[in-house]
């Protein structure tokens, strides 16, 4: 009779707080909502907040059609595992999944998820810091602080990859474990781990080092069962491990490939905590009176306080050491800290590569260190000082972090209209579904103000909805043949577009109107349209859908990409080994414009043409090395023989080569423009050019040469001064 009105009156509490925070964001971030169906809210990361809209979109779609496909994204086709590029963010579908099916819409119903995190976050932190014995006041502000924390403000759809609401969460199921160690409790708080190991892996690192610091607090708390609660909570962390491991094994798969190509890891874009933690000149006044404030309340402060103010401290510390810059925050105390960790260095944790991002598991120290700083000032100074220095927090909060919050600088990533989409089913429905190339290409980062964060994301968007694989797809990590690819993502003819052809089995071409294409490109537009091999299909508000009418020679470089090349094979598949004699012919054509400078830098068009019976490997993913059985180009430029001195042998006088982007099929001819470096001394000389496989030294010749050129070099000419 006694426990029905608690938990009556607890569950009230928490459900009127939950649609106060509601209803607070919702004033902060209408004019992010209000245009959710088409854009994010400020665009911080035009590349990547696209990419976790495909993400959640490619993983529902997946769960509920083909799971067991569920790595096997759509993008940079023909290879796999393209999922496995980057995160899963598997367990936001709880909230994903069905607001997309109220909406229809992955663009909107990201937006709304990410929106939903910002109360959930608040509530989360505020039971957390009620349940250590907060007032509910204080509590209130402090959950609503941390829920605009580090990161998390103005709102980007990128924050999905390292949510802060799971610290709060496993911080209390841990200590509610530990207060009654039974299985209800430490199944509750094995379901939480679950969700935040499988929310991506940031997410789960962050909250595993979170989750260990606040395990290890409550282990050392004196109270009974500690033995029971210690095994409890590692049968729990262990099967949530378990899980995370087998959803992991795709993940290692793609790693060897990663490994394989040379794609570097390690930190990138560190910033000391403190300018995210408060971005303004005023970071280290902040951070300096919060760690003092905190020693107060660690010095002073009941024992509950002190064992609130002593995990804030605790979990700010670690954090600044795990994000590289954790001596700066006892040096401003004069204490001597140890060296940061460098947590990119363990083996399978190289993707960590934006270690900054422990920001946010320190903003949950922060806050727990504001709740005890709180909680000594009412138990040293009454409740009336209390009350003043949590309206000052309050109004802080909201000048600082909400108006950030309300920063609007929305991007909008849904740049057609639904009958495009509409039109591109209905055409591949009567023509045949293929692989599908959406031009012009431009790079994540460099799709200018019209285009923020570049086409590839958009058109990622657009194949949830008409269902086609990319050729292309931004990933954090790119198979080996995606170079070679972009290489050859402007067909301006038949040869050129015949390539994508044989590595990817493109069926279809799909261009932007003519007033999204540079000055420079549109050219490639014009020449593109010309290819006898393009068929136009459609054309809606100035798209054009072009179909390719070629099929590909082989399906050698295909099933090559499919299964995964190595170290054995070129970036498309051919294998690296020594040529046959029937496959060493070809011919070689050169055109250098003349007179040339000395010692610069002559622009020369190239064609070479296997005419022999193999593929000649010649795409190498490892830029800073070259196996020796690729084929490459020389060009040796040799000295004259002089009149006077009758049979003397031409010296060499430079040598430079030439690396082919594209592995040569048998009757192929590869055109390219090369930068050629001319000689230092003007004169006269013959250039020429060869090709073989191998190094200088252990050069094989194919057989292949092409007519020598007399080229004169004369004087650079002198830069004047300004």
């Amino acid at each position: 009779a006694f426990m029905f009105p608690t938990v009556r009156i607890s569950l009230s509490h928490t459900g009127w707080s939950g649609l106060a925070y509601t209803l607070i964001f919702l004033g902060l971030s209408w004019h992010w909502l209000a245009v959710a169906d088409t854009s994010s809210g400020v665009g911080a990361n035009a590349a990547d907040e696209p990419l976790v809209v495909y993400i959640l979109g490619w993983v529902r779609l997946a769960l509920s059609t083909q799971p067991a496909q569920l790595f096997d994204a759509p993008i940079n086709f023909p290879a796999r595992l393209q999922l496995a590029g980057s995160e899963h963010l598997l367990s936001t579908q709880i909230l994903f999944a069905p607001i997309y099916q109220l909406t229809q819409n992955n663009l909107l119903a990201a937006n709304l998820t990410l929106f939903l995190t910002y109360p959930i976050s608040a509530l989360a932190m505020q039971r957390l810091l009620l349940a250590l014995g907060s007032r509910a006041f204080p509590a209130f502000v402090i959950g609503l602080g941390f829920s605009l924390g580090p990161f998390q403000a103005p709102a980007n759809l990128h924050l999905l990859q390292y949510l802060n609401l799971y610290l709060p969460l496993v911080a209390l199921a841990l200590l509610r474990l530990r207060a009654v160690p039974s299985a209800g409790r430490m199944a509750a708080f094995g379901l939480i781990t679950v969700l935040a190991l499988l929310s991506s892996y940031y997410t789960a690192i962050i909250t595993a080092v979170g989750g260990g610091i606040w395990g290890l607090l409550e282990l050392s708390r004196k109270a009974p069962e500690r033995s029971r609660f210690l095994g409890l909570a590692a049968i729990a962390a262990g099967v949530a491990a378990s899980l995370l491991l087998l959803i992991s094994l795709p993940y290692f798969d793609y790693l060897e490939l990663i490994k394989q190509g040379g794609i570097a890891s390690g930190p990138r874009g560190i910033s000391p905590l403190s300018r995210l933690i408060f971005a303004n000149e005023t970071s280290w006044v902040h951070l300096r009176l919060i760690f003092r404030l905190g020693l107060a309340a660690l010095v002073f402060g009941s024992k509950s306080t002190r064992r609130c103010a002593f995990g804030g401290l605790m979990t700010v510390w670690v954090a600044r050491h795990l994000a590289g810059d954790g001596d700066l925050f006892l040096q401003t105390l004069g204490i001597i800290s140890p060296p940061s960790f460098s947590i990119w260095s363990i083996p399978g944790l190289e993707f960590f590569r934006y270690p900054f991002r422990f920001a946010i598991l320190a903003g949950f120290g922060c806050a727990l260190t504001a709740a005890a700083v709180l909680a000594c000032a009412r138990e040293r100074l009454g409740m009336p000082i209390m009350t003043g220095l949590t309206i000052a927090l309050a109004l802080f909060i909201g000048i600082e972090r909400g108006g950030a919050m309300s920063i609007n600088h929305p991007v909008k990533f849904i740049d057609a209209s639904p009958k495009l989409v509409q039109r591109i089913i209905e055409v591949t429905a009567k023509h045949g579904q293929g692989p599908i190339l959406e031009l012009p290409y431009l790079a994540p980062l460099n799709g200018g103000q019209l285009l923020r964060g570049g086409t590839e994301v958009r058109s990622m968007l657009r194949s949830l909805e008409h269902g086609m694989p990319l050729v292309l797809g931004h990933t954090g990590y790119k198979p080996r043949h995606r170079p070679q690819i972009r290489k050859q993502v402007y067909p301006y003819s038949s040869p050129s577009l015949q390539r994508l052809v044989d590595a990817t089995s493109l069926r279809w071409i799909l261009l932007r109107p003519p007033d999204q294409w540079s000055e420079s490109t549109i050219r490639n537009r014009k020449a593109i349209l010309r290819i006898p091999t393009l068929t136009s299909r459609a054309s809606v508000d100035g798209w054009e859908l072009l179909e390719v009418t070629s099929r590909p020679w082989s399906s050698l470089w295909i099933d090559s990409i499919r299964a995964g090349t190595d170290e054995s094979s070129t970036a498309l598949g051919t294998p690296l080994t020594a040529l046959e004699k029937s496959a060493v012919r070809g011919s070689i054509q050169l055109s250098l414009g003349q007179p040339v400078a000395a010692q610069g830098r002559a622009s020369a068009t190239i064609v070479i043409t296997n005419l022999g019976e193999g593929i000649w490997p010649a795409t190498n993913y490892r830029r800073s090395t070259q196996n020796p059985f690729l084929v490459r180009a020389f060009a040796q430029w040799r000295e004259i023989s002089q009149p006077e001195i009758p049979d003397t042998p031409s010296r060499v006088v430079h040598e430079q080569a030439l690396t082919l982007g594209w592995d040569l099929r048998p009757g192929e001819p590869y055109a390219f423009f090369a930068k050629l470096t001319t000689p230092p001394v003007p004169g006269s000389y013959s250039l020429a050019l060869k090709i073989g496989q191998g190094e200088d030294g252990s050069f094989r010749s194919l057989g292949v040469t092409s007519a020598e050129q007399i080229i004169e070099v004369l004087d650079a000419e002198p830069v004047s001064p300004d």
